[in-house]
């Protein structure tokens, strides 16, 4: 594992140095230097935000243009990310070329850098998640990935549906995340073009996700994909228990993509559990359903 120079910044929520301690000491101790920039824990804002948009952004790009560090990671998932889409330099991103890592509501943020800026960013472990919460399996992954020791991914979980043409752009991430992005110009639909989507979400009821997807379907995003990976999708037990939804995730997943011909995958080794496998966003890979695996495809 080659050692890191990493700053830490926070797009999404604030953070507290005692929700960070632990982690810290796993980072020292495989040999990572980690600067944890003071916005993190930022508390000036009503909501749970880490500073204002522009706090927030300005800590991003102080970590892309400070030459001091060559690894910029986020402190923990939470809310508001979104508020940076159209604040955040792609220039500056292109011309730095860092490894961008994050989780849940940073997906929008990953997903627009490796489009808009055409590198790759990481959708993998937050600072938080390497506390013990998270696999020592998925940490170690993570890093070998950046070092470019990765050019396999081993998906997990079970084939719900058989398909052709499974090779494209890597995207995805956070379900209710990601499919903000359809429709503002971050997403290029094109015809000679394909995407591989992957997708997890947490803590909302069966109905929201339905809609969800049904919002991807319906702005005919589905055309343009080869492949669909699920990871995985805890819901609200409560909500589903007032008004039963009587659907399980991939009933209605595959009621809404059913007449595509790309595969699905469902229970794969990421989501917000004890499971986060590192996916670099925005390099082309193939899935292979003869041993469910990722295949990096870039060099071909």
């Amino acid at each position: 594992m080659k050692s890191r120079n990493i700053a830490v910044i926070a797009p999404s929520s604030r953070t507290t140095p005692e929700a960070l301690a632990e982690s810290l000491k796993w980072m020292k101790r495989y040999g990572h230097n980690v600067n944890i920039d003071q916005q993190v824990y930022d508390d000036t804002m009503p909501g749970p935000e880490a500073g204002s948009a522009l706090t927030r952004v300005a800590a991003l790009h102080n970590a892309l243009s400070d030459q001091n560090y060559d690894t910029i990671m986020c402190a923990s998932g939470g809310n508001r990310a979104l508020q940076l889409l159209d604040k955040i330099d792609y220039e500056l991103f292109k011309k730095q070329n860092k490894p961008f890592i994050g989780f849940s509501d940073a997906t929008c943020l990953l997903n627009a850098v490796a489009l808009k800026s055409d590198i790759v960013t990481y959708h993998g472990p937050c600072l938080t998640h390497f506390d013990g919460r998270v696999s020592n399996k998925d940490l170690y992954q993570l890093f070998a990935t950046l070092d470019g020791d990765v050019s396999e991914i081993e998906i997990g979980g079970k084939l719900i549906k058989d398909g052709f043409g499974s090779r494209g752009k890597l995207i995805g991430g956070n379900l209710s995340s990601f499919q903000t992005l359809l429709g503002c110009g971050i997403i290029k639909l094109n015809k000679d073009f394909k995407y591989l989507l992957f997708l997890e979400d947490t803590g909302d009821d069966l109905s929201r996700y339905d809609r969800m997807f049904l919002h991807l379907k319906q702005t005919g995003f589905f055309e343009y994909c080869s492949g669909l990976i699920l990871g995985k999708f805890d819901h609200n037990e409560k909500v589903s228990e007032r008004v039963p939804f009587n659907l399980s995730i991939d009933e209605l997943v595959l009621e809404h993509v059913r007449r595509y011909n790309f595969p699905v995958i469902s229970g794969a080794d990421f989501g917000h559990g004890h499971r986060i496998t590192t996916y670099p966003i925005g390099r082309q890979m193939s899935i292979d359903i003869s041993d469910m695996t990722l295949r990096d495809i870039s060099s071909l």
